[in-house]
């Protein structure tokens, strides 16, 4: 949460997390480079 990655929604008493706009975008440069380095045979 700290990251801004997840923000934290209370609800009926209960704390629920959902992913926010810069954890999407996080996710979907993570993917991005992950597919680019495994096309080069890297591991990360």
């Amino acid at each position: 949460m700290s990251q801004g990655l997840l923000e934290q929604v209370e609800s009926q008493g209960a704390n629920k997390y959902k992913i926010s706009q810069t954890g999407r975008e996080f996710l979907q440069a993570y993917k991005t480079f992950s597919t680019f380095a495994d096309n080069f045979g890297l591991t990360i």
